[in-house]
């Protein structure tokens, strides 16, 4: 296949040292996603995650979708191989429930919700935080299953200057390189990273190509002060193979996807004030001639974007936030649908944190939100932490969501329905938290409730199913067994209920699933294995209309993973994946990936 694709080029920062294993100290990350404010890692709620960039090159993760694999919570279901399209059901809400962000900013998640999450790579990230469980208090609309920020290096005026490139091949002709680079001033500090990959896959017309791209520029004008610009870009190329039971040689996606912002952020010792503009395309272009018959559709969705956030210290146990935010949405599509579409939002709102006693934290805030096709919804957000001492504390949430349908949802040719009504949803949850990032164990623990109305399922057309109900547990823990050997552990059990049918699952929701990870770190080697399972999950099975429901393929993966530095300057790594030849399907029909290797090599300059 010969494609033309090209590279994007932005801004963020690439970092050598970010949360360290052994005997190197860090300093603790700080993470935004709960409380759109810095706080430490250890004193986040159970249902917050973090995950550095030096995880991920140390796992050598190229992918976010893998990434999120191994979160508890965070199901990932890829319907084939590199470049298919992934669904992320967090703690079993819809696909199109997880809203995506760059520092703050608002990606676009297109027609379809799902951000590309197929496609999307980790390149040009300092780290990436997650939040389960309802976001649209924080966020806005969208957000009933959760949210993930990617995170560019804030400025920290450090003069050293750093970069990397990257080359590495494996098997079905898989070829990737990257660059990262940044330049530091006085008082400014500029960042790019650029990502470029190939590969066969193992099925005819199967072949994935993507470019993509960061930048960031931040600039300190006074103490106090500081103006930034980010973006975020990538283009991709993939062939679509379809089903085994319906193949096809011709049907193809091509896309396109970037983010533009600037914003500026004021801070004085009581107060602070935060605020962005950004401006997010996403355009898609496919083709199928399979069992749905054939279309093609080119998709255009524009989006706009303006927030302002205040904080004000009010005393020393009082705290108050509030902001607001406007955002618009268009929708235009061609070919063999005709589409043009507008909506907006404007929202308000605030939130009070109190402190009434030195281990007691509670929060309470409402957004108010104005939306042009669905009235004024209403959601807030409750919580209480008693964080009894360095290594114990609980944690409890309640909270509500509201999430239109989505541009697929309303107008895809066959299953577009305009009647739809918005989703809606409920959430109770729960936790406990053990250990820190200092001590010899660091666990969590969290159970969760949800109801959700008018839940929008896929069909011919696509319909409210009614209301489900989804509960849940998840747990993680990681140990250090030795001062050089790791080993992790995540657990994720589900039980959904269709309330109007009785059914006890939903469709493509695993009822159990997992990893399991153990690391060992030398002077300048690192040696890993981790395994991910899952078990009990429904779907359709469209080989025939109507679909049936038929059980998925149980699976147990493993992959493992070596790196060598060589000298300051060099390191060499190299991966085998699905360990054991393991032959499934994570979807029905589209068969995974088999035994495959992968080998590179990383320059620091």
């Amino acid at each position: 296949m010969v494609i033309k694709l090209f590279l994007i080029k932005y801004f963020t920062l690439f970092t050598l040292t970010q949360f360290t294993f052994g005997n190197s100290p860090a300093l603790e990350p700080m993470v935004i996603v709960e409380k759109r404010e810095e706080q430490k890692l250890s004193q986040t709620s159970p249902w917050v995650e973090y995950i550095s960039m030096k995880e991920w090159k140390d796992r050598q993760i190229d992918d976010v979708s893998e990434i999120l694999r191994g979160v508890p919570g965070m199901l990932i279901v890829r319907s084939g191989q590199r470049g298919a399209q992934v669904s992320l059901y967090s703690r079993g809400a819809q696909s199109d429930h997880t809203i995506f962000l760059l520092d703050g900013r608002k990606l676009n998640g297109g027609f379809s919700g799902l951000y590309n999450l197929g496609q999307l790579g980790l390149g040009g990230y300092s780290s990436v935080e997650l939040m389960r469980g309802p976001s649209t208090f924080q966020y806005g609309s969208e957000g009933l299953g959760g949210a993930v920020m990617f995170r560019s290096l804030g400025f920290q005026g450090s003069p050293e200057k750093i970069g990397e490139f990257v080359v590495q091949t494996g098997s079905f002709d898989s070829l990737s390189s990257s660059l990262n680079r940044n330049f530091v001033g006085k008082d400014w500090q500029m960042d790019f990273s650029s990502r470029i990959s190939t590969t066969e896959n193992d099925r005819p017309n199967s072949a994935f190509e993507s470019s993509g791209g960061t930048f960031s520029f931040r600039k300190r004008i006074k103490d106090g002060l500081e103006l930034d610009f980010i973006g975020s870009g990538f283009a991709s190329e993939a062939e679509l193979p379809g089903p085994i039971y319906s193949s096809s040689n011709i049907d193809y996606q091509d896309s396109y996807n970037y983010l533009l912002s600037p914003g500026l952020s004021l801070k004085e010792d009581d107060w602070s004030i935060d605020a962005h503009y950004s401006y997010a395309v996403d355009w898609i272009d496919s083709f199928s001639g399979g069992i749905w018959g054939t279309y093609q559709t080119v998709g255009k969705s524009i989006q706009h974007q303006a927030e302002l956030i205040y904080r004000r210290k009010l005393f020393d146990s009082l705290k108050w936030k509030s902001g607001f935010t406007h955002l618009s949405q268009k929708f235009a599509m061609s070919e063999d649908a005709e589409v043009d579409a507008l909506r907006d939002s404007q929202a308000i709102w605030g939130e009070l944190g109190w402190m009434p006693i030195e281990p007691l934290e509670i929060n309470a805030g409402v957004r108010l939100e104005n939306h042009s096709d669905y009235d004024f919804p209403v959601t807030g957000s409750l919580s209480a932490k008693w964080m009894y001492s360095e290594l114990f504390a609980l944690h409890g949430r309640l909270t509500n969501g509201f999430s239109p349908p989505t541009g697929n949802d309303l107008y895809f040719p066959g299953s577009g329905n305009l009647n739809l009504n918005p989703e809606s949803a409920r959430n109770l949850e729960a936790g406990i938290s053990l250990g820190n990032l200092a001590s010899h164990y660091y666990g969590k623990v969290t159970f969760f409730k949800s109801e959700i109305d008018d839940l929008i399922e896929f069909g011919m057309p696509n319909r409210n199913l009614g209301s489900v109900e989804i509960s849940g547990m998840e747990l993680s823990f990681s140990v250090n067994i030795t001062s050089s050997l790791r080993g992790f552990l995540g657990l994720t059990l589900l039980d959904p209920k269709n309330v109007r049918t009785g059914e006890n699952f939903l469709d493509r929701r695993p009822k159990n699933s997992g990893s399991f990870r153990i690391e060992w770190y030398g002077d300048d080697t690192i040696v890993g294995f981790d395994s991910s399972i899952r078990r009990k999950m429904m779907e359709r099975d469209f080989s025939a209309w109507p679909a049936s429901w038929i059980e998925s393929d149980n699976y147990l993966v493993s992959r493992i993973f070596a790196s060598k530095f060589i000298g300051r300057e060099w390191r060499l790594f190299g991966k085998i994946e699905n360990l054991f030849d393991e032959s499934y399907d994570e979807v029905h029909g589209y068969p995974a990936l088999g035994r495959n290797f992968n080998i590179g090599l990383r320059y620091f300059f």
